[in-house]
């Protein structure tokens, strides 16, 4: 063999390698129309599903209040009643369906077209190709029988054949199906003929390349999400571009310009759900840190450890939320959607009125961020109590008698002004735990049983609690912040189990607050419950990695029971 043969081997063995090596999600997607702005992929169903019958969540979630609520019972029996017509008409079954056709890779794509609302269109990996071919085979029979088509016309594009089926009503559909399993259906002919073409000779695509960067390779990325929605960041661009132009209205254009500004500072953009024991949504973006507008950048900077606040946060809360506050990294982004004169009077308003109110030495450390921690929290009452506890704590290490003494001042203030048209009184009490001194703020007439709201300084971190027992119990955290921290949590079945207990004597004080029924306002938070009692703990959570420039926002999901044994 001679040394060029010997190349042309090696170089086909390894390109042979790399097609072989593609997974079915990655070649539905690259058979996808590189037109199409938006994909929603889904990848190993057979698994999923499953893993989802055989769960011990399963029969859980099926006996819930929950599942049973109108509009998820609804979404059930249509979802039996399609399975009845699948076996009655087509002798298949949504199990079939998922197990040969859908259960390796599924993509819908959607393309915009000038003038009309555009297209979609389907592609497919099949697990068991001649089941597919089997199923469209007598799709076409029975529709073809029944008159919903007038036409099954068997077309050639080169050598591959596909179908045109004409509808009753004079328009057409298409389906191809490969002989790899590869297979899609739309309504544009000239799509599909793009699909054969991309299925002889695979191009990368923005979304394919989206896949690989954000599923594949990112560190910061979700390996193999069960669903993703990638989106084509240009096309967000040009929507933002049009819509600024329709518009006269100065903020309007400042806030689409600055929106147009950030799309374009995206290279990749993708919304993923994965599932395994617990389930985790996600948003994932790529960056162009030479597009992205400046002001956007600090915030891109996921910090390697989270905030020490979350030492003092009791893992028993119902909620809690907590991080870094820095001004001087917020401050920028917000007035960057505001027209320049106005982003000029906020900046300038912002310096007058914050310095004063909470000293300078405040304000200054507000504004550099650099060990301003913040958290707040709420759990469930004791006693007789009916509204949850709750607590906000702020970390200024230099600078918190200045914010507390500003507080005070504006604690006062609104005394003063409620004592004018109120005969009611807010009495302010100073009370003492060690060598810590704090105020207490009551009024029986209007309070709630139970809360005293309570501010002061636990060494150099400004407290406010819903009572002097919750003050008491702050303890300010005992060393730097550690690597595995949330952003946020919520005990969702704790939450629910809250609300049922209480739920007579909070529906009336909630009715209050919102002018809405008693009733209304149990119907609301009934059904918003229903859902939440099923899950054990949500969390809100950042992943970064600077070698790909890629950051994600993940939502963690644990359910009551696993969602695989």
């Amino acid at each position: 063999m001679s040394l060029r043969l010997a190349f042309a081997a090696l170089a086909v063995g390894f390109f042979a390698g790399i097609a072989i090596a593609d997974s079915p999600i990655e070649r539905a997607i690259s058979l996808a129309p590189k037109s199409a702005t938006l994909h929603i992929a889904v990848q190993d169903a057979r698994s999923h599903w499953a893993n989802w019958k055989a769960s011990p969540f399963a029969a859980t979630f099926l006996r819930s209040d929950f599942a049973r609520s109108a509009p998820v019972a609804e979404l059930l029996e249509s979802l039996r009643k399609f399975d009845g017509v699948l076996n009655e008409h087509l002798e298949s079954s949504l199990q079939q369906l998922v197990d040969d056709v859908f259960g390796d890779a599924a993509v819908l794509s959607f393309v915009p077209e000038a003038g009309t609302e555009g297209y979609t269109v389907l592609t497919v990996v099949a697990p068991k190709p001649d089941a597919m071919a089997a199923f469209v085979a007598k799709l076409n029979d029975v529709q073809s029988k029944s008159g919903e088509l007038k036409a099954v016309r068997e077309k050639k594009h080169g050598e591959a054949a596909y179908t045109e089926r004409e509808r009753a009503d004079g328009r057409s559909d298409y389906i191809w199906l490969g002989a790899k399993g590869e297979g899609a259906y739309t309504s544009s002919e000239a799509a599909i003929k793009l699909v054969i073409d991309r299925s002889d000779k695979p191009e990368t695509s923005r979304a394919s390349a989206s896949w690989k960067t954000l599923t594949v390779d990112a560190k910061a990325g979700t390996k193999n999400p069960a669903v993703a929605v990638i989106f084509d960041p240009k096309a967000l661009v040009a929507d933002a571009e049009a819509r600024e132009k329709s518009t006269d209205d100065p903020a309007a254009k400042a806030f689409l310009k600055q929106i147009r500004a950030i799309w374009n500072g995206i290279d990749s953009l993708l919304l993923t759900a994965s599932f395994d024991t617990e389930v985790t949504l996600a948003i994932h973006a790529k960056i162009d840190r030479k597009t992205m507008p400046k002001e956007m950048l600090p915030l891109l900077d996921v910090p390697k450890t989270s905030a020490a606040i979350w030492q003092s946060i009791p893992n028993v809360a119902l909620f809690a939320v907590g991080g870094r506050l820095d001004a001087s990294r917020w401050w920028p982004v917000l007035t960057s959607f505001l027209p320049g004169d106005i982003a000029n009077q906020w900046n300038a308003v912002g310096l007058k009125t914050i310095a004063p109110a909470i000293g300078k030495e405040a304000a200054k450390e507000l504004g550099t961020g650099s060990t301003t921690e913040w958290g707040f929290w709420l759990m469930v009452p004791e006693g007789l109590q009916i509204a949850p506890d709750w607590c906000l704590a702020v970390r200024l290490p230099d600078a918190g008698a200045g914010l507390l003494a500003g507080l005070d001042f504006l604690v006062q203030s609104l005394r003063v002004e409620y004592h004018k048209s109120h005969d009611d009184q807010f009495d302010v009490t100073d009370e003492k735990d060690g060598d810590a001194t704090f105020k207490s703020i009551s009024n029986d007439a209007v309070l709630p049983v139970g809360i005293r709201p309570s501010f002061g300084l636990r060494g150099s971190d400004v407290v406010v609690a819903s009572s002097p027992l919750v003050w008491k119990r702050y303890r300010q955290p005992a060393k730097p912040g550690e690597l595995d921290a949330p952003l946020a949590f919520l005990r969702g079945a704790a939450f629910a189990k809250y609300w049922k207990e209480r739920r007579a004597d909070l529906a009336p004080i909630l009715a209050g607050w919102t002018g809405e029924t008693k009733e209304a306002v149990e119907t609301q938070f009934d059904e918003l419950f229903q859902m939440l009692e099923l899950i054990d703990r949500l969390e809100v959570r950042t992943a970064g990695d600077a070698g790909t420039g890629t950051i994600a926002i993940k939502l963690r999901i644990v359910p009551i029971r696993p969602l695989k044994k």
